[in-house]
């Protein structure tokens, strides 16, 4: 077996590269979306209360929810606003509380599920 791998990287060392970044890139992206998938089966995961480490894009993942809704519930502009900027960042920008954006959020979720439910 090893003359066979010896012969193949002797004589074709470009697909053998090739072969073998697929193989790890293709393990890399596996590896996340099996990692995914188990932490958000995972009904604690759900409908989380807000704290301040959360971000606006865990927070959609949570709820169950397109990016827009949770921008619009936190009155994010999207194009200015980072993906991973904490919900302790957007408190101190606005000047609000996290019970303030939990009511906010609430109310925005349930809009969102009444005219999806349409």
């Amino acid at each position: 077996m090893w003359h066979r791998i010896n012969d193949i990287w002797t004589h074709h060392k470009l697909p053998a590269l090739a072969l073998v970044m697929v193989v790890a890139v293709a393990g890399v992206f596996g590896t996340r979306a099996i990692s995914q998938m188990i932490y958000w089966s995972n009904p604690a995961k759900l409908e989380q209360p807000l704290q301040g480490w959360m971000t606006p894009r865990y927070i959609g993942r949570s709820y169950d929810v397109p990016p827009e809704v949770v921008q619009r519930a936190f009155d994010l502009d999207s194009p200015s606003i980072p993906h991973r900027r904490s919900l302790d960042k957007i408190m101190a920008a606005q000047g609000s509380t996290l019970e303030t954006l939990q009511a906010r959020l609430d109310a925005a979720v349930a809009a969102y599920h009444a005219d999806e439910g349409q």
